[in-house]
């Protein structure tokens, strides 16, 4: 359902139907490197890498998270909403905004 890139291209992210991320090594055959299980309820239609070290996830269940790569832990998440949350931008590497099928776009903050 989506891919990104990271900013230095070792690594891509891939969100699924399945709820989980995968992030693969971007260098060679693509081998898996770790599946991070989200707190997602739905299919992932949105990844993105931001500072190297978190990566914001958006799915059908409106909801917007925030992942340490390192622990793969969720750091926070946010009912942006009301419908399915389908894109994500970065703006830099420590903000994000996303948009959904409410018409709405939203702008997260993850770290103050």
């Amino acid at each position: 359902n989506a891919v990104a890139w990271s900013a230095d291209g070792a690594l891509l992210a891939s969100g699924s139907d399945d709820t989980t991320v995968c992030i693969w090594d971007g260098e060679g055959h693509l081998a898996l490197r770790s599946q991070l299980q989200t707190m997602h309820l739905a299919n992932v239609f949105g990844v993105r890498f931001l500072d190297g070290q978190s990566l914001a996830s958006c799915s059908l269940d409106g909801v917007v998270q925030l992942t340490d790569l390192v622990t793969g832990a969720a750091v926070h998440s946010w009912d942006s909403h009301r419908g399915a949350a389908q894109k994500i931008a970065a703006l830099g590497e420590a903000a994000f905004l996303t948009c959904g099928e409410d018409g709405r776009g939203a702008r997260p903050r993850p770290r103050p």
